[in-house]
């Protein structure tokens, strides 16, 4: 079956890299670089916004995995197929994208959806040859809906766990992180702008 078909919480058969762990330099970029770069081929240090990866020992965590809702082992099977490049071209040529624009949609409470949906969109950002289609399709607004739910956490005083899972950590720097990496790609501005980015 399709690798995209939420059954499974998939880590996808190219899928042997190992996470990015957070840091002081998590944003640090060389736009020089990055224009030399021409927006083509595999992401080089200076061509992307280095993001953060949820370290949860849940996802590992059988017991744990088959406790999640369906769209939620969507958003996690995404997520994980996104980390390699290999599995990008599957993940675009099977519209990949379309549920995790869906997913982006998920109330604020559903914080796994929103986690596991905003790594999947940095991962996906990071490979510069798919961020035409990524800003085409519309996933600038997804990222901006996703962000949308910071600001849900932050007034909802008293919520404090959805203030914890969303107000702080590597959520809020996947999504600032999955923008930056979309305006590198020359061309993309105006889609960019229209979605609401500025």
């Amino acid at each position: 079956g399709s690798p995209l078909d939420g059954g499974v919480a998939s880590k996808g058969p190219a899928n042997k890299s190992k996470k990015k762990k957070g840091g002081d330099s998590a944003f640090e970029i060389d736009r020089q670089q990055a224009a030399l770069n021409g927006g083509e081929g595999s992401a080089s240090p200076g061509d992307k916004i280095f993001g953060f990866d949820e370290q949860s020992e849940e996802e590992d965590d059988d017991e744990a995995i088959s406790a999640l809702t369906q769209r939620q082992r969507l958003a996690l099977t995404l997520k994980n197929w996104c980390m390699d490049e290999k599995n990008v071209d599957i993940v675009l040529r099977e519209n990949g994208v379309s549920p995790l624009l869906q997913m982006s949609k998920a109330p604020a409470e559903d914080v796994k959806v929103r986690k596991y949906t905003a790594q999947a969109f940095f991962h996906l950002s990071e490979k510069s040859r798919f961020r035409k289609q990524l800003i085409d399709e519309g996933s600038t607004g997804a990222l901006l809906r996703l962000a949308s739910s910071l600001a849900s956490a932050n007034t909802q005083t008293n919520n404090r766990l959805l203030k914890e899972h969303l107000g702080s950590g590597n959520f809020p720097r996947n999504i600032a992180a999955a923008i930056c990496n979309l305006t590198l790609c020359e061309g993309g501005e105006a889609k960019m702008v229209n979605d609401g980015a500025v």
